[in-house]
This record gives structure tokens, C-alpha cells and sequence, in this order.
């Protein structure tokens, strides 16, 4: 019995001995040995590892770019999808300017989201004059998560349709309006506007920026 205690310490002891000598060894787990992972080596810093759409472990790669982002994702109501690096906060999904503008604008969408979301649209109007002078009205319109449509519709005197006001002053100069409401998935929000009589050749500056939140 003893001599069997002896031999087994032995043979630990060897074993022990040849792992230490061994140089470190690093497991590649995205290889080609996990036949559940799309392969990528070596790993750089920053990298992270999630689920794809074909039901395999992937690489992501790190932000390497200045700005500080986050992860972010959009799913369908059902599935999830590859994480994406967005720009922490809210996310500018689009924006528009007309410089120079002298009439209406026709009708232009603005954005159409895939999914329901909460978004900001914030715009910048710059006339040297009364809008009432113009007679331009600006109407932004879309539809909410449960199939409603509305707009806004902005004047010289701030009337508005189907949801809160602007609340643009309506002396000529730069002013901003700024609000905050739900677009249902796949409908668009549209821009357009018209004129109620006056002088339609005065020019004016229109910015748009739309957020998602």
C-alpha cells in the first residue's frame, strides 16, 4: 500500500512538474473547434461576444472611435438583433434644412421608423417677417402607435391640430419649436407646407432635426 502511495505522488508530482514548465496556453473560443461560433482571432481590447441571427457566437467589435457610444438594438416585437454602437442619448435619425426657400415645400418624408418609438422632432424656422406677411403655413404630420393620424400645424399664430403647440411667437426672426410624441412602426412623418394667400416670395430658412429617444 505504501509503495502505491509513493507511485502516485510520484506521478503527480511529474505531472505537476511538466505543467509548470509548459508555456501558458490561451483557449480560442472562436474557432473552428466550437462548431457554435463564427471564428475570429486573435482578440483585440474592447471586443465583446454575442448571439447572432444565425444562431451562432460572434465577435463584436469595440467602438474605436472618439465619440462615446453605447450598445444599442432593435428588435421586431419578437426576435432580437446584432447589437449595434449608437451615440449615447438620444439618436438623430434625420434631419433636414431649405435655405433659400421661396414658396411651398411638397410633401417629403422625413423618416419612417421600423419599429413603434418615442422621438423628438425639434425645428428652426428663420423669416425676416410676420409669417402671417407670407401666408406660409408649416404642417408636420404622422401616425401614433394605435393607428391615429395626426399633425401640427404651425402659423403666425401658432394653430395647431391634434397635438401640443409649438408655441412659435409669431414676430418674424429665428425662433424653434421643439416636440416630443410616438410614431407607430413602418408609417412615416412628413413634411409639408402650404400657403393661405400673401407674399409667397419672401424667403425663408427651415430646419428640421428628428431624434429617437
Amino acid at each position: 500500500m505504501t509503495r502505491f502511495k509513493i507511485a502516485t505522488l510520484v506521478v503527480v508530482a511529474a505531472a505537476l512538474a511538466l505543467v509548470a514548465a509548459a508555456p501558458t496556453q490561451f483557449h480560442n473560443l472562436l474557432s473552428l473547434t466550437h462548431l457554435d461560433t463564427v471564428p475570429y482571432s486573435p482578440p483585440v481590447a474592447g471586443d465583446l461576444i454575442a448571439g447572432n441571427s444565425s444562431g451562432k457566437w460572434d465577435r463584436v467589435p469595440p467602438n474605436t472611435s472618439t465619440t462615446p457610444m453605447v450598445l444599442g438594438m432593435t428588435g421586431d416585437g419578437t426576435n432580437g438583433a446584432s447589437p449595434q454602437w449608437v451615440t449615447a442619448g438620444a439618436r438623430i435619425v434625420a434631419k433636414q434644412s431649405y435655405i433659400g426657400q421661396v414658396g411651398p415645400i411638397a410633401l417629403t418624408t422625413i423618416y419612417t421608423p421600423p419599429v413603434d418609438g418615442f422621438y423628438r422632432l425639434t425645428a428652426f424656422l428663420d423669416i425676416s417677417v410676420d409669417p402671417s406677411v407670407t401666408g406660409q403655413v408649416i404642417e408636420f404630420d404622422w401616425t401614433d402607435e394605435n393607428g391615429k393620424a395626426l399633425f401640427v400645424q404651425v402659423t403666425n399664430n401658432d394653430s395647431i391640430n391634434g397635438t401640443s403647440s409649438f408655441g412659435w411667437p409669431a414676430a418674424g426672426g429665428a425662433q424653434m419649436g421643439v416636440i416630443p410624441f410616438v410614431i407607430g412602426g413602418g408609417t412615416a412623418i412628413t413634411l409639408h407646407t402650404s400657403s393661405s394667400g400673401g407674399n409667397t416670395s419672401i424667403p425663408y430658412n427651415l430646419h428640421v432635426v428628428l431624434e429617437e429617444l
